[in-house]
């Protein structure tokens, strides 16, 4: 964590294997620098990458309105701010990883949806589910 009156950095670790800004906006321009992020979202993540046993890619995870636009995002994604930074997308595509990162998260309390080169994953309100396209 930053020395000053308890700051937190973009290169501090947010948890055991990932820093705050592996979960930052991908545009490069905004202020969403990682540490905005649902500590929820770093939890999973760090389930999901201690069950595996190796490191994981953040495809995306907090995004601003205009990234998330040219990402193709619904205008209510769990990756926006206003949704309060609840989603994250990892690059798993091995079915058997699949299965481990899908039991971790429901067991969590997230939401899934696999994609074909990666899974999505978030926290939103109501029940949880497993979402297949």
């Amino acid at each position: 964590m930053g020395l000053i009156m308890g700051q937190i950095y973009p290169s501090d670790k947010a948890s055991e294997n990932f820093r705050y800004y592996e979960f930052a906006c991908k545009c490069g321009v905004c202020a969403f620098t990682g540490i905005h992020i649902d500590q929820r979202v770093i939890a999973l993540a760090q389930k999901i990458r201690t069950a595996l046993g190796r490191s994981l890619k953040v495809n995306s995870a907090c995004r601003c309105k205009v990234h998330n636009m040219a990402e193709g995002g619904s205008p209510y994604s769990k990756h926006l701010k206003a949704s309060g930074f609840v989603a994250i997308d990892l690059d798993i595509t091995k079915s058997t990883e699949r299965a481990i990162a899908t039991e971790i998260a429901l067991a969590m309390g997230a939401s899934v949806i696999p994609y074909k080169t990666f899974m999505h994953f978030d926290f939103r309100d109501g029940p949880k589910k497993l979402i297949m396209l």
